[in-house]
């Protein structure tokens, strides 16, 4: 099972971490042909690690960011980049069609922003 933080977990579990800036690309259905490209800062925004999918018929969809970012957080990387895709699916839960995957898909870049260590 993935570890789940939010963002104020982030805070406390990285104290050095002074900043965390995450653009995103979402390619698929339910947006414009080429997708769509947002950028926010997570230190200013109550987001809870996951992004939703902009697929109006996928249920149960959605872009977990914990597992790509837990990774570089621990290193105290700088940037990393990568791709998720949509583990949702299209239909109904007993229908034939809910056996198809969403195919909605993020690639995206983290920047991370570290502060020196205190002298104590």
């Amino acid at each position: 099972m993935a570890v789940r933080f939010r963002m104020t977990e982030i805070r406390r579990l990285y104290p050095l971490l002074k900043g965390l800036d995450l653009t995103w690309k979402e390619t698929g259905e339910g947006l414009p042909e080429g997708g769509k490209t947002e950028t926010i800062s997570l230190l200013e925004a109550n987001l809870v690690g996951r992004l939703p999918c902009a697929n109006p018929e996928c249920s149960k969809g959605g872009f977990e960011l914990t597992d790509a970012l837990k990774g570089p957080l621990d290193a105290q990387a700088e940037e990393v980049q990568f791709s998720v895709a949509c583990p949702g699916y299209l239909g109904h839960v007993r229908s034939e069609e809910a056996q198809r995957r969403c195919g909605n898909r993020v690639d995206a870049t983290a920047g991370f922003l570290w502060g020196e260590p205190r002298k104590g």
